[in-house]
C-alpha cells in the first residue's frame, strides 16, 4: 500500500512546474496594479481564467474575481438600459461621446459658415473617433486620467451639440430675420 500511496502524489517537477506558473501570474497581477493602469475586462478575465486553473492557492484571485463579476454585473445593466435588443451598437458606442460628430459634421459645416471652429476654440484631434477614445483610455495611467480624458470627450461633444444646435436655429429663421 505505501507504493501505491507514492504513485498518487505528484512528482517534483509538477510541483515546481505549478509554483513556477503561480509565481509568474501573481508577477503578472502585481505588474497590473503597480502600473495604475486601468485593466480592461478582458485581461481581468484572462486572468482570473488562468488563475482557476492554478493547482495552488492564490490569495489575489478572489479579489480579481470578485471584480470581474461586479464589472460583468454592471455591464449587464447599463446593456440592459441603454441598449435595444436589436441594436447594431455596442455599448461603448452608446456611452461614449460622439467624437466622430465633432471631427466630421461639425467641422463641415463650420467652413460653410465660415465660423471659427468650436465654442472655446480647441480642434478635434486627439480624439476623432471612437477607437481614438478607446486607445487612450486604455492607455490612461489611472482612474483620474481616464475621467479627464472622458471629460475632454465630453467637452467636444458639447462643443459639436452647440454647433450644431445653432447651426439649425439659423436654417429655421426666415432670410429677412437673419440679417
Amino acid at each position: 500500500t505505501l507504493f501505491r500511496s507514492a504513485a498518487s502524489l505528484p512528482n517534483g517537477f509538477a510541483l515546481k512546474e505549478a509554483l513556477q506558473r503561480a509565481q509568474d501570474w501573481m508577477q503578472e497581477v502585481d505588474a497590473l496594479q503597480a502600473s495604475g493602469r486601468v485593466p480592461v475586462l478582458d485581461n481581468l478575465v484572462e486572468l482570473v481564467s488562468r488563475g482557476r486553473c492554478m493547482p495552488v492557492h492564490l490569495d489575489a484571485l478572489p479579489r480579481l474575481e470578485t471584480l470581474v463579476s461586479e464589472v460583468q454585473t454592471w455591464k449587464e445593466c447599463a446593456s440592459k438600459t441603454f441598449l435595444t435588443q436589436d441594436s447594431p451598437f455596442s455599448l461603448l458606442e452608446v456611452l461614449c461621446p460622439r467624437c466622430d460628430a465633432c471631427a466630421m459634421g461639425v467641422k463641415k459645416k463650420q467652413k460653410k459658415l465660415k465660423e471659427p471652429p468650436g465654442v472655446t476654440g480647441k480642434k478635434c484631434t486627439k480624439l476623432e473617433n471612437l477607437a481614438d477614445l478607446e486607445r487612450a483610455l486604455c492607455e490612461s495611467k489611472d482612474t483620474a486620467a481616464a475621467m479627464v480624458t472622458l471629460g475632454e470627450a465630453r467637452l467636444k461633444e458639447m462643443e459639436a451639440l452647440h454647433t450644431q444646435r445653432t447651426l439649425n436655429e439659423r436654417m429655421l429663421l426666415p432670410r429677412s430675420e437673419e440679417h
